[in-house]
C-alpha cells in the first residue's frame, strides 16, 4: 500500500507506456470502445468524518480544555507549565497525568482543525483520516470511503485502453474525461463510444459529438413521467424538417424555448397549444376567439415623451425669480425657473412671453 502510494506516478507512467505498446502492435485499434466505472474501497475505516462531526468533536474537546486549563490560567503555554511544575516549587504536587491530558487534547484539536480546513478547501463533505484523498461513495456494500476506477475497453481484443482513478462519487461527469484521456495517452479518437446510463450527461455527449467524429451510444435514463407516458401509450416523434414533435394523439409540439438549463443539463422546450383537454376551456375567451396561440401578449412600454420648453432667468437686485410648480402634476411642488412648453408655431421667445404672462402675469 505504501509502495503504491509513494510511487503512483511511476506506476501510472509504466501502464500508459504498456498500452502504447499494445496499440503499436495492433492489439488496440480504438475504433470502438466502451467505458465504465468501478468502486474501490480505500485503505480506511468505513466511517468517515464530516464537517458536522468535526465541529461537534472540536466543541467537546475545547470544553474539556477550558476545564483543565482553568487550573493553570497563569501559565502561558503547556511547555512553561511542565518546566514550572518540574521544579515542584513551593511544594505543590504536580499532576503529571493532567498535563499529559491537556497536551493530548491540544494535539487532537490541532489535528481536527487541520482536517476541517482540508475539507473546506477541497469543497468536500467527508474525509477519511487514513486516506484523505478518498471520497464517500455508494457501492454494493453500502456507503464506503473509496475511489472510482475509470476504464476504457477497446472492443477488438478487450484490452484496457485507459485506466484512471477518480474521486467523483458517480460517473455522470466522467465520459468526456475518459474520451480526452484516450486521445491524450494513445492519440485515439474512437468512432464509437458505448457506456451505461450512468454516463448519460447530455452536455458532454453533445460536446464530444460536435467536436469530433465520435458517436456516443448511451441510454438516457427515463424519469417517472416518461415511464408513465410509455405505460399509457404516449409517445413523441421528432420532425427534423419542421423542428417540432408530434405526440401519439397527432398533436404538434412547437419550439417554445431554446437552451433552458435544468439539473446541470441544457434542453430545448417544445409545447403544444391544443386546449382540448384544458379544464378551463369553457371559461376561456381566448379559445372562443381563437387567439390562444398568440397569448400572453406582452404590454409595450410607453414611449418617453419629449417636449421643447423655454425658461427665463430674471434677475433683480442680485435676486433670481423662481416659482413653485402646482400640486398634482409632474414634479409637483418643486421650484423652477418660470417657463413652459413651446406650442406649435411659436418661437422660444414667444413661448416664454406667453408662459410668464399666464403663470405670473408678467409682461416681457
Amino acid at each position: 500500500c505504501e509502495y503504491r502510494r509513494e510511487n503512483k506516478e511511476h506506476i501510472r507512467f509504466v501502464t500508459i507506456e504498456f498500452r502504447r505498446f499494445l496499440k503499436a502492435e495492433g492489439y488496440i485499434d480504438g475504433k470502438e470502445v466502451a467505458t465504465d466505472g468501478s468502486k474501490f474501497k480505500a485503505y480506511a475505516a468505513k466511517e468517515m468524518l464530516s464537517l458536522k462531526k468535526i465541529k461537534k468533536r472540536l466543541e467537546n474537546l475545547n470544553e474539556k480544555l477550558e476545564k483543565y486549563l482553568e487550573e493553570f490560567k497563569h501559565a502561558d503555554t503547556i511547555d512553561e507549565l511542565s518546566e514550572e511544575f518540574a521544579d515542584n516549587f513551593e511544594g505543590t504536587e504536580i499532576n503529571k497525568a493532567l498535563i499529559d491530558k491537556i497536551a493530548d487534547l491540544q494535539e487532537q484539536v490541532s489535528k481536527l482543525t487541520s482536517q476541517k480546513e482540508r475539507l473546506e478547501n477541497a469543497g468536500k463533505n467527508y474525509l477519511a483520516p487514513n486516506d484523505p484523498d478518498a471520497n464517500l461513495m455508494k457501492s454494493r456494500d453500502g456507503w464506503i470511503p473509496g475511489y472510482n476506477g475509470q476504464t476504457v475497453i477497446d472492443k477488438k481484443n478487450r484490452m484496457i485502453a485507459v485506466g484512471e482513478i477518480s474521486t467523483e462519487a458517480n460517473d455522470i461527469n466522467e465520459l468526456k474525461n475518459n474520451v480526452d484521456n484516450l486521445k491524450e495517452q494513445l492519440d485515439i479518437e474512437p468512432e464509437i463510444v458505448e457506456a451505461d446510463k450512468g454516463f448519460a450527461n447530455l452536455n458532454e455527449i453533445k460536446e464530444i459529438e460536435e467536436n469530433s467524429n465520435t458517436k456516443c451510444y448511451i441510454p438516457i435514463p427515463e424519469n417517472k413521467k416518461e415511464k408513465d407516458d410509455k405505460t399509457n401509450g404516449i409517445t413523441f416523434t421528432y420532425d427534423e424538417e419542421n423542428d417540432e414533435y408530434e405526440c401519439s394523439q397527432g398533436k404538434k409540439l412547437k419550439l417554445k424555448q431554446r437552451n433552458k438549463k435544468k439539473d446541470n443539463c441544457i434542453y430545448d422546450v417544445y409545447q403544444c397549444n391544443d386546449c382540448a383537454k384544458c379544464p378551463l376551456k369553457k371559461e376561456c375567451a381566448a379559445l372562443e376567439y381563437g387567439t390562444q396561440n398568440n397569448l400572453p401578449v406582452k404590454t409595450r412600454k410607453k414611449k418617453i415623451p419629449h417636449y421643447q420648453v423655454a425658461a427665463g432667468v430674471i434677475l433683480k437686485a442680485e435676486k433670481v425669480l423662481i416659482d413653485k410648480r402646482k400640486k398634482g402634476g409632474l414634479l409637483s411642488g418643486l421650484w423652477e425657473f418660470p417657463g413652459g412648453k413651446v406650442e406649435e408655431g411659436e418661437s422660444l421667445e414667444e413661448a416664454l412671453q406667453r408662459e410668464l404672462k399666464e403663470e405670473l402675469d408678467i409682461n416681457v
